[in-house]
């Protein structure tokens, strides 16, 4: 069963709803691009985005059944969304709790690299752990929102 309560990330001021696809439909627009990250419980585990239709591909993902939440987030461009699920991916992958095992893939026809990869320490500065990662943190969220 579901846990029927929203969590907040205090670190970065983000809310994530539960991973059902009645609060997906009616939470997130249709056709925005943007980056999500699932978790189970207090533990994140996957990491993705779509550059067409952000709640097309959330409710199209077999892994949402195992979440338990989900954060995300609209972007204004495709790139932004890459932006945000490479950072994600960077600063959660050395924990080896992912099971993302590739790098997120850039938009198509962009040659830009990945802006995280060049210099991990922007990762670690951007994040008040440090060189700790977040899922080994013991609890990854702060708090519960009422």
């Amino acid at each position: 069963m579901r846990a029927g309560y929203i969590l907040c990330l205090d670190l970065v001021q983000r809310i994530a709803i539960p991973a059902d696809s009645g609060w997906l439909a009616s939470m997130i627009p249709h056709g925005v691009v943007g980056a999500y990250l699932l978790v189970d419980g207090d533990r994140p585990f996957y990491v993705g985005r779509s550059d067409s239709c952000l709640r097309r591909r959330l409710l199209g993902n077999p892994l949402l059944q195992a979440a338990t939440h989900v954060f995300w987030e609209v972007c204004p461009s495709a790139l932004r969304a890459f932006h945000m699920e490479a950072f994600w991916y960077d600063r959660l992958s050395p924990s080896g709790a992912l099971l993302n095992k590739v790098h997120p893939a850039r938009p198509w026809g962009d040659v830009r690299p990945c802006p995280f990869c060049f210099d991990s320490d922007l990762v670690r500065a951007a994040m008040p752990f440090g060189n700790r990662t977040l899922a080994t943190e013991g609890n990854f969220f702060a708090n519960q929102c009422p």
